[in-house]
């Protein structure tokens, strides 16, 4: 997840260690980098880095590290199903002028193997959600992931949006019926707003152990926001709004 400006940052100590005969360990994962985290681009650990350290290329090697130890057998299978076949189907599909780093990325090194201890386990399933309408689509924008509301937030071109919120609390039902713990359930959203979502709409099905990164703020706690809007009545009797707010904080408790 190395943006360009983070590695021209390093370079220079990159580049003192190697002509001082001292070493230098990077790690990287192409795939990762199309999530663009932090800046990450996908053509600085494929290319970058190589071509800025090329003087020195006698001196090091690159090492794939083949062996996934952090998931079971079948994620690690339905990994190498997905992954294995992007390539082609970006190809047939015509979704990219130049696809010289998405072979890069995804080319024979993508295959992962398993290790005896992983060897057994693991479960995936797929679900793809729909307006009901096959011949209808959603486009998605950047402006679908601002912080900001929609006004048709849950309208009949976001039904799949719903459904997949009542997806997200049968899992969980479904998980705990089967004797796991909250703290085993997780869910990964593409942003804030997105999170906040599912937590509400969970809340507002009884799932009360829920914890966001909006949650763990103190904003984010009514019991806080109650207090600060009696300091606020308290100060200034004539303020309408925090006195409202208080009342709505209260009633809500």
């Amino acid at each position: 997840d190395t943006s360009q400006a983070q590695w021209k940052n390093l370079l220079p100590l990159v580049l003192n260690s190697l002509s001082t005969g001292q070493s230098c360990f990077l790690v990287g994962d192409a795939k990762q980098s199309i999530y663009r985290w932090r800046g990450g681009e996908m053509q600085l650990i494929l290319e970058g880095v190589s071509e800025d350290i090329k003087r020195y290329r006698q001196n090091y090697d690159i090492r794939v590290l083949a062996e996934n130890f952090r998931s079971k057998k079948e994620v690690v299978a339905f990994n190498n199903a997905v992954f294995g076949g992007v390539s082609s189907v970006i190809r047939e599909l015509n979704l990219l002028t130049d696809t010289h780093l998405l072979n890069l990325a995804y080319g024979n090194g993508v295959v992962q193997k398993i290790p005896e201890k992983n060897n057994q386990g693991g479960f995936v399933e797929v679900r793809y959600f729909t307006n009901g309408d096959d011949n209808e689509t959603e486009t998605v924008t950047e402006s679908d992931d601002d912080e900001t509301d929609t006004k048709d937030e849950f309208g009949p071109r976001s039904r799949w949006k719903l459904d997949a919120l009542e997806e997200c609390f049968r899992v969980v039902t479904s998980a705990l019926d089967r004797g796991f713990r909250y703290r085993d359930i997780a869910f990964l959203v593409r942003n804030n707003k997105h999170g906040n979502q599912v937590a509400d709409f969970l809340l507002q099905r009884g799932i009360n152990r829920i914890i966001t990164p909006d949650s763990m703020a103190l904003s984010g706690s009514s019991r806080v926001r109650f207090l600060i809007n009696a300091f606020r009545t308290l100060q200034d009797p004539t303020d309408q709004v925090s006195r409202s707010q208080r009342s709505e904080e209260h009633t809500s408790e």
